[in-house]
This record gives structure tokens, sequence and C-alpha cells, in this order.
């Protein structure tokens, strides 16, 4: 046969055996109730949600229908970022990756991970639960198991709980990776089951491809109208919900829409002993598998930046220069001080130009907006003092926007919360808020004004904006090796970031966090035994003050 051949019997086949494996999964039911059965095909290759308020039982749930989904031996990936999954290994062939139960830690090759769980049908719970940045772990992991979708063909179902945090509704253009699968994954045969507290702050994109679904208790308005629309409209909707008891839930999409408790579980929370027998079988061959991904690749977690820490050589994200060596060389010759003003000779001579990289903190930072449930995502750059550094024409460095050496307690960070909700308020309002006498609101709005963190004016105290010096987009990179001698190091670690930023923008969730490097120039001009430095950004060609 010839090499087209062989490709055209090997499309054949893979196409027969997608098939073949749909038509078995219509025979299959999943219960999840006395006297309710979900197809198992709806569950794969649809998009479903299991909603809820905290306690309403809604975890169990995913519980349960997981279980089910291991018992009728169908992959799938569930996204556990409290730890709450692992205990599934102890009764079914799962991977755990990830988290102190993990069988194997995250690893760098995630599309090796899930093209062997899409293969072999093995399902994997990835517990995000200790990674510093859950949003990019997320995002990293999902365009993996998209990528290989796209090459295995099988149905697979993502299973995300806390959606909300990964695919909020928020002003952005391009999809997220839970945008991307509920959108338009089902082509590809991945089904997707989002899980939320807050249907009102999920993305709309997910929420409107639901046709499934399940509703647990509500009590919050805004959620009850953004789930009204999902169960048709009808009246008594928000009557029905927020008298739902634990474990109580109203379906959609179904086939049934009479409200049912969810059955037990075949394990305890936390991992008691199952209640049906291990498959030999199956746990020899998934012991083969753990070797070959540990073989594939060691587990590796982002290191943290602490104060001061070296970079060593190593590849870095470096914003895209247009200066070159030569240009800063004619800066230096330009600058050098002269006898005459015009047409003295040159009294200094360029002693040296070195090219440095000054490391800042790149974060990404949601915001929430006026309207309950959106958020915005913009840029922030951080120098090594903490500074807002802006790259819009030239490289600035503004003068810090708190004033740390001021100690607040954790009295004052609740009313800091209250202002940053409420964005104005009176000290009245504040102090009814709180349930404290006037002395002590009076202190805590004097002390976080002099933080820089609020106004005050005429009994009113009113949030500091420092939208000003967020960017809506990152800067354009690269990726360069150097050596950490060429490195002017942060004064400050992830933590002094992240605290800093947390006042600043307080209510806000800072999704990603990077460390890039600025370069500059710096130009060293020698008169006899006198030296003088100054250093120019070598993005723009300016002098850096």
């Amino acid at each position: 046969m010839s090499d087209a051949e062989i490709s055209i019997s090997r499309t054949i086949f893979g196409f027969s055996a997608f098939i073949l494996f749909l038509s078995m999964i219509e025979l299959m039911e999943i219960n999840i109730a006395d006297g309710v059965d979900i197809d198992a095909q709806l569950v794969m290759t649809g998009r479903g949600c299991v909603i809820g308020q905290s306690g309403s039982g809604k975890s169990y749930l995913v519980g349960v229908m997981a279980e089910e989904l291991c018992r009728l031996g169908l992959p799938f990936c569930i996204i556990d970022t409290e730890g709450e999954y692992s205990p599934l290994k102890a009764a079914f062939p799962v991977v755990v990756v990830g988290g102190s139960d993990g069988d194997i830690g995250l690893p760098d090759d995630l599309g090796s991970l899930f093209r062997l769980s899409m293969g072999d049908g093995f399902p994997v719970v990835l517990d995000v639960s200790e990674e510093t940045d859950k949003t990019a772990a997320v995002e990293a992991a999902l365009a993996a198991l998209y990528v290989q979708a796209e090459r295995v063909k099988k149905p697979y179902l993502v299973i995300v709980e806390e959606a909300d945090k990964f695919a909020p509704q928020a002003a952005h253009t391009k999809l997220n990776m839970i945008e991307e699968i509920s959108v338009r994954g089902r082509k590809r045969g991945i089904g997707i089951l989002v899980a939320t507290q807050r249907p009102a702050s999920i993305s709309k994109n997910v929420l409107a491809q639901c046709s499934y679904g399940f509703i647990g208790k509500l009590v919050i308005g805004n959620d009850i109208r953004a789930v009204s629309t999902l169960l048709g409209g009808a009246d008594g909707i928000p009557g029905k919900l927020t008298r739902h008891g634990a474990g109580e839930f109203t379906p959609f999409g179904i086939g049934s829409d009479v409200q049912f408790k969810v059955k037990p579980r075949l394990m305890e929370h936390g991992g008691a002993t199952p209640s049906i027998e291990e498959d030999g079988v199956a746990r020899t061959k998934l012991s083969s598998i753990i070797k070959e991904l540990k073989a594939l690749s060691a587990p590796s977690k982002k290191p943290t930046r602490t104060k001061g820490a070296a970079v060593g050589s190593a590849d870095i994200h470096v914003v895209v220069a247009s200066v070159g060596a030569d240009e800063a060389k004619m800066y230096a010759i330009q600058s050098v001080k002269k006898r005459f003003m015009l047409f003295g000779k040159p009294v200094e001579e360029v002693d040296r130009i070195t090219k440095k990289f000054i490391e800042v903190a790149l974060l990404g930072i949601r915001i929430p907006m006026k309207r309950e449930g959106e958020y915005e995502e913009r840029h922030l750059m951080l120098d090594g003092r903490l500074r807002s550094v802006s790259l819009s024409g030239r490289i600035s460095f503004a003068a810090r926007r708190i004033n740390r050496k001021t100690a607040l307690s954790n009295g004052d960070r609740e009313i800091l919360s209250f202002l940053a909700a409420k964005r104005r308020a009176s000290a009245s309002a504040i102090q009814k808020y709180v349930g404290k006498d006037p002395l002590h609101v009076d202190n805590s709005l004097g002390r976080l004004s002099a933080a820089g963190l609020i106004r005050l004016k005429n009994d009113f105290a009113t949030i500091v904006d420092n939208s000003d010096i967020l960017a809506d987009r990152p800067p354009a990179l690269v990726t360069e090796m150097h050596g950490k001698e060429d490195i002017i190091s942060s004064e400050s670690g992830d933590r002094d970031v992240r605290d800093y930023v947390s006042l600043m923008f307080h209510g806000s969730t800072i999704i990603s966090l990077e460390w890039i490097y600025i370069p500059v120039y710096e130009i060293r001009l020698r008169h006899g035994n006198r030296i003088r430095v100054f250093t120019i950004d070598a993005v723009y060609g300016g002098k850096i003050d």
C-alpha cells in the first residue's frame, strides 16, 4: 500500500472507532438520584452546569457524577481547586496530578498527560489547590487538552470547579480556554461541566452554552435572575430555589424538571473505605501509566521569586528594544561635557557602555466593574521599589502610591473592603457597617488616609482611584539568554508585589504575575578621576531619571 492509502486507512479506522465509542456511550446512563438517570453521551459531549451557593451540595453532586463516570469507564478531567477529589483514586483507576496527594506533580508536558488519558481512557484529577497562580495553571492545562482532543478524536469531559474564577464575566475580547471549549470544543469531542456558586459572575459565553444542568439553593437576586432563563423563566422559580435543602436540585435539559435529592456517594468525603472493589487489572495498568508520565516530565512548580534573587544564566522575557548599541554610543558622545558650549574640545570621554536589564513585575489584574459580576482585565508593571512603570512613549517610573510604613489593622482592612465596593461612603455609614464606635472608625480612616488608600473630605471617605497606572495590554516581549551579571535585580519578591497590589486595587484579583526585563544602556563618562554615570532606555532611547 502507498503512504496515501495507509493514511486514508488510518483515518477511516479512527473515524470508525470514534463512531463505535459514541454508540457505546449512547447505551450508558449516569444515575445521580433515585429515578434520575442522565444520558452519558449528553454528559460526555454536551455543555452542562451545576449551580448552588456554598453548602448547597454542589460539590457533592459533582462527586457523584465523577464516581458514575469512573464506574462506566469514561475518561474525563476534573479541575480540583480545593483538593477534594483525590479520594477517587482509592476506588477507581484515576491519576491525581498535583496537590499533596498527587501521583505526580503538575508536569511540564501536559500534552502527554492528556494524550494518555484520552487514549487509554483513564480519568485525571488535576489538583491546582497548591498552585500559586491557579488561573495560569488551568489555562495551560486546558490549552494542552484542547490540542490533544483535536488529534485523538474521542469524547472527553472537562469538569471545572469554581468556574467563575477562571471564566468570569470580564470586559475582554479574547476567549479564555473555558469559553473556547464551551463555544468551539464540541466538534473536537470535548464536553464541559462547570460548577459555580455565583452564576451572575460567570462568563455569559459559558452559561449561554449550557443545554442541561442542575440548580441548587440560591438566595442572591442576581444569581437567581442569571439562572431563570436556564429554567425557562417559569413562575415561582425564585421561591423554589431559595427553599432548596442541602443536596436538593432542580434539573433542566435532561428530560425532567422534577426536583430531586442527590443519592449517597460511594465514598465518604476525605477518602473513607470505598464500598466497591478495586479493579486490580486497571490499577496495575495505571501504575505503569504513572511511571510513564513521571519519565516524560518530572514534577515542576513555578518558582516563587524572593527579594533580590538572581536569575542565573537563563532565558528571560525581555521588552522589545528599538535602540541598538551604535545609537547608544552616539547618545553618549553627544552627552559629554565640552570646554566651551558649542565648539570647545570635550573634557569627558566615553569610558564604557553596558547593556543591562531592569527586572520588573508584570501583573494581570481582574478588576470588578460597577455592574455586579462583570470584570475588566488590565495590566500593571512594578519595579523593585514598587513604583509603577510606564512604557508610553518613554520609560518612566512613578512615585510609590502607598505609604507602606502605615501599619493597618484587620479593622482598617475591613473598612477598606467596604469602601472598595462602595467607592465612596460617609463616616456614619461606615460606622454602621463595621459596628464600631465613632472614635474607632475615625482612627481607621486616618490610617487609611495616611497610607494613601482613601481621601477624606466633608465627613466622606473616597477610595483612591489608581486606574491611571494600568495598561490595556502587556508590552511586546522576546525571549533572550542572559547571565545574572546583566540583571539589575528587583528589591521586592512575589509576596511584596502581591501585598502591595492587593491594597492599591482592593477587591481585585491578581490573575498572573511574571518577572520581565526592560533593556537599558548604562553609560559611563570619565574626566580624569571623575566618573559620571547615567542610564538610557533601549526601548525608546530616552534618559531615565
